[in-house]
């Protein structure tokens, strides 16, 4: 939890993804991508 306030829904989805926690679809995929903290922007489009 690094993050300062309630940020987006994208941000606690982001942090169970590094935790391993998300065991989702899009998630598993996004694996890579979610270890990026410069990219979580783009996940706010694809929450489904």
């Amino acid at each position: 939890m690094r993050f300062p306030k309630p940020l987006p829904h994208w941000s606690f989805r982001q942090l169970n993804t590094s935790d391993g926690n998300s065991s989702s679809d899009e998630d598993s995929s996004s694996k890579l991508d979610s270890d990026d903290p410069l990219k979580p922007q783009y996940r706010p489009s694809r929450p489904r």
